[in-house]
Parts: structure tokens; C-alpha cells; sequence
């Protein structure tokens, strides 16, 4: 991948699923379950899909890559990792054929990242394999170029058949099937935003849950602002933190207990951590 001088960054935005169901697009896991193309996944007797299918059906909502830490554990499937590869080529195709067009301009995503384009010193952590982000900067007026210097697929993108879809390290998984693991795709990119997260002032998260899967990507960040460092230029960042109606609101507070280390105390006290209810609040940022 392309060096990336973190240096000139003072601010991010880090965007996750919601951002795109923000623009009225139809990217939910459920909304994948509920397509024509995964029933050719079906109609193929795939086991793996058939159980995806059941559990949608059942809790009327699916977290994809949690159920697969589940089904690892408790299924017993020799076909497993041939039925992974044909989700995930099937999530592709997807994911390839979402009509753009419909995106809704007057959303909050849309208001954010418009907001956000202007400002040459801002980079952003897409971890959406849709091509949305792309496309409302160049709406901005943004040149490829500039758009390849400031966004970031952290996991990959739909277009260039490179999507990274799997668990974390540190899930349960039965050793045979390490091919879950995010890092065992080959087309992995071990990012490390370590410097990035020193140098930034700003942070804005827009529709990401910070889930258990993204941890790796957010511990640096979240343990390190619970602390103060006399010796540090960059203490006290702001956040924005951004969330659907409450039960928005209480999803994202459990992640953060969690990426703080039962911290949320420090973290308010030595940030400026602004919280917007995307139902409700206009944007100022």
C-alpha cells in the first residue's frame, strides 16, 4: 500500500455502516441476507448461508461476523471455508450492484462529509466497502488525487474485489478455521494508525459501532486519551461522536466503557467529547 505521511493530519473522520444506511443505502447485513444474491447462496444448499438465514429470520437482525465466531464453534462443517469464500464473493457482487444514485443529500452523512471536504488537513478511515465516500467528494470537487491522499479503505472496497470481512484475533474460534481472521486475507493491510491518533486534535465517528471486531484499530486511541501526560502538546482532544436515537447511544457508551478500560470518567474529563443525536440535531463541525 501507499505511504501515508500522517503529519499533515490534524483531524478524522471515521466512518462505519451507519454512515451509508444514513444516505438511504441499503447495506445492513439484513438488508444482504434479504437480496437475490444471497439467495443463490440458498438455492446452492449452502450451509453457512442457511444458518445466516435461520438466526435473520429468528432475532429479525444479524450481525454476520459475530454469527460466524458462533458458527465456528458450534458447527462441524467440512465445506466451511468453500462456503465463507462463496459469502463473501456473493457480498461482493452485492455490494457491486448498489444504485448510488439515491443517495439521500439531505442526510446527516451527507451534511458531515460535505462539511468535512473543504478542509485539507482531515483524513478519513472508511471501513465501508462501498465506493459512497468516493463519490460524495467528487461531488465536492475533489480530484482523484486528493480523494486517494485523505481516504483511507481500511478494509478494503467492493470495486477492487479486496474487501477484508472476518473476526478479530482474539475470537473464539476453532484453529481450522483461521481463515476467519481478517489478517489471514492476503490482500490485508496492516494498518497502523499509532502516529496518526499522536498528531490528530479532532475526531468525528460517524455510524461506526467501534464493535468488538474494530477494537484493534481503536485501543491506542480511546486508552491513551483517558490519560493525561504533562509532557504531551496534544492532550485533550475533541470528539464527535455521532449515534442513532438511544439505543444508539447506549450501544456506543458499552463500546467505549469497554476500549477505555471502564474508563469513561477520565475520558470525558480529559477530552471535549461532544455526543449528536443523528434523529434529531443538526451538525455543527
Amino acid at each position: 500500500m501507499r505511504n501515508i505521511d500522517f503529519n499533515k493530519y490534524q483531524s478524522a473522520l471515521i466512518i462505519g455502516n451507519g454512515f451509508d444506511l444514513s444516505l438511504g443505502l441499503s447495506t445492513s447485513y439484513m438488508d444482504f441476507v434479504n437480496s437475490d444474491k444471497f439467495q443463490i447462496l440458498l438455492n446452492m444448499q449452502n450451509q453457512l448461508a442457511i444458518y445466516l438465514k435461520v438466526n435473520a429470520e429468528l432475532q429479525n437482525w444479524i450481525d454476520i461476523e459475530n454469527e460466524l465466531k458462533l458458527y465456528s464453534k458450534n458447527e462441524d462443517n467440512a465445506k466451511f471455508k468453500t462456503e465463507y469464500e462463496a459469502l463473501c464473493k456473493q457480498l461482493v457482487v452485492y455490494i457491486n450492484n448498489i444504485d448510488y444514485s439515491s443517495i439521500n443529500k439531505n442526510s446527516k452523512a451527507y451534511e458531515v462529509l460535505t462539511n468535512l471536504s473543504s478542509t485539507k488537513n482531515n483524513i478519513i478511515l472508511d471501513f465501508n466497502y462501498t465506493a459512497s465516500t468516493r463519490l460524495i467528494l467528487k461531488q465536492c470537487g475533489l480530484s482523484d488525487e486528493d480523494i486517494d491522499n485523505r481516504l483511507i479503505k481500511v478494509h478494503g472496497e467492493a470495486s477492487n474485489n479486496d474487501i477484508i470481512f472476518g473476526v478479530e484475533d482474539n475470537a473464539g474460534i476453532k484453529k481450522e478455521h483461521v481463515f476467519l481472521r481478517k489478517a489471514y486475507n492476503i490482500k490485508y493491510k496492516a494498518l497502523n494508525f499509532s502516529e496518526l491518533y499522536d498528531r490528530i486534535k479532532s475526531v468525528a465517528i460517524f455510524g461506526h459501532s467501534l464493535g468488538e471486531t474494530d477494537h484493534t484499530y481503536f485501543n491506542k486511541l480511546f486508552q491513551e486519551s483517558c490519560m493525561y501526560n504533562k509532557f504531551s502538546t496534544n492532550n485533550n482532544k475533541e470528539f464527535w461522536l455521532f449515534y442513532y436515537k438511544e439505543n444508539g447511544y447506549h450501544c456506543m457508551m458499552q463500546q467505549l466503557d469497554s476500549l477505555t478500560h471502564n474508563s469513561l470518567t477520565s475520558f470525558r474529563q480529559y477530552n471535549r467529547v461532544n455526543f449528536i443525536n443523528t434523529d434529531k440535531e443538526k451538525v455543527f463541525i
